[in-house]
């Protein structure tokens, strides 16, 4: 390949797309599509779970346990999703895990939209995947949730969520360091 490309014409046309190289490329092209559920049986367990990125965790009788948001999300603070994925079985699963960013919202920390990560879980393990996001305003939004495919069909999925973004939370976590460090 040339170090320099040459001026490339491309087209759009609705669902077409054309290129008109003036120098020698590589074409890469990748898309997702609907897939079929698996007919295999194996089980694959999968969770996911929410929660604010300054504000992660909560102690609990002196242990530090997970503070997942179910309720109400707050526009322009960052939040995670912990994706966990389980192979309960004595067998070696080779799988593919389709995370995405809820619907307008905007990745961060070095997140993506949308992304396919391969896994290979031996017998009896567990995977943890997370990705970070923010909402620019208040309303909402629909959440494609995480599939997992296996032999490229869907094998397990965690269940669709809906974010309700607000301005300011309706309940107060008296608990949370934001109210204890302003308000104690």
């Amino acid at each position: 390949l040339p170090t320099q490309a040459g001026e490339h014409v491309s087209e759009q046309q609705e669902a077409k797309y054309s290129v008109e190289a003036a120098s020698p490329t590589i074409v890469f092209h990748k898309q997702i599509q609907e897939a079929a559920l698996s007919d295999d049986k194996t089980p694959v367990l999968v969770g996911q779970n929410f929660f604010r990125h300054d504000d992660r965790y909560l102690q609990v009788d002196g242990e530090k346990r997970d503070k997942y948001v179910t309720e109400e999300f707050l526009s322009g603070v960052v939040y995670g999703c912990q994706v966990v994925v389980t192979n309960p079985t004595s067998a070696t699963q080779k799988l593919d895990v389709l995370v995405q960013i809820p619907e307008k919202a905007m990745p961060v920390l070095g997140s993506k939209r949308t992304r396919s990560q391969s896994v290979e879980l031996g017998p009896y393990a567990t995977q943890k995947l997370e990705y970070y996001f923010y909402f620019p305003k208040t309303g909402d939004f629909a959440h494609y949730p995480v599939h997992i495919a296996r032999d490229e069909a869907v094998a397990a999925w965690a269940e669709p969520f809906t974010f309700h973004v607000v301005e300011r939370l309706s309940k107060i976590d008296k608990a949370s360091w934001d109210y204890i460090s302003q308000w104690a």
